[in-house]
């Protein structure tokens, strides 16, 4: 299991979570602590657009995305404010299983 930090192709910093033959792994942005990918056996599962924008402020097309504290419209934008924050890595483990705490 292992757990890697690197910088996404747009400067973000994000976290790729690893199990331990390789056949599995997780990316991470910080910025809004969205998984941008997930691969198992060689295959993507997850789709994100090509037309999906990077930068501070904009919310990203496709993944999973945080929704909070609101989805929908409402007195904060669109889908809530976490989705547009950069997170910051809390705990992590790479024992029996990878996992990471992120925190707002």
């Amino acid at each position: 299991m292992s757990i890697t930090e690197f910088e996404y192709k747009t400067g973000f910093p994000a976290l790729r979570l690893t199990n331990s033959n390789g056949s599995a792994s997780v990316e991470i942005l910080l910025y809004g602590a969205h998984v941008l990918s997930w691969t198992t056996n060689n295959k993507q599962i997850l789709f994100l657009s090509d037309k999906a924008i990077f930068a501070p402020g904009k919310a990203i097309r496709g993944g999973i995305p945080i929704v909070w504290p609101q989805f929908g419209p409402g007195p904060l934008p669109q889908h809530g404010f976490a989705r547009v924050k950069t997170w910051r890595l809390g705990k992590t483990n790479t024992n029996d299983d990878v996992s990471v705490e992120l925190h707002l």
